[in-house]
């Protein structure tokens, strides 16, 4: 989540790359990434990092998806900033199935109701244009 509150603080082309990469290319997929982020998404880091995804990475026109395009072909290109949607939705998606089988376990589970809320409200899809 640390590449995320990078690219929200300089924002620069291989910033996104980077954190694209990591997402895509981390362990043995994006199921190792979350596996790393669960016990961190009970920090204030992380959750504004889920932010920055929500905010700049879920549309390919949105500022993360260009900027990768632009790091790796030197402009835009579909397919690439398709690619980092689709791996950014799955990212979000396999959090938002974590955070549903933790608030199942209720007190049993790690995490308290407020955070589930949280993360439930950092995981909605941005409202649309218009």
């Amino acid at each position: 989540m640390l590449k995320a509150l990078v690219f929200d603080g300089r924002g620069e082309n291989k910033d996104a790359d980077d954190l694209y990469y990591v997402i895509r290319n981390y362990g043995a997929g994006v199921d190792d990434v979350v596996a790393k982020l669960r016990p961190l998404l009970g920090d204030a880091e992380t959750q504004q990092a889920l932010r920055i995804l929500r905010r700049d990475f879920l549309d390919p026109e949105s500022v993360g998806p260009r900027r990768v395009a632009e790091f790796l072909v030197g402009g835009r290109d579909d397919a690439i900033q398709a690619d980092v949607v689709g791996f950014v939705s799955q990212l979000r998606m396999l959090v938002y199935a974590v955070w549903r089988r933790d608030s199942r376990r209720g007190s049993r589970g790690r995490r308290r109701p407020s955070l589930l809320n949280t993360v439930a409200t950092l995981l909605e899809p941005p409202p649309l244009p218009g």
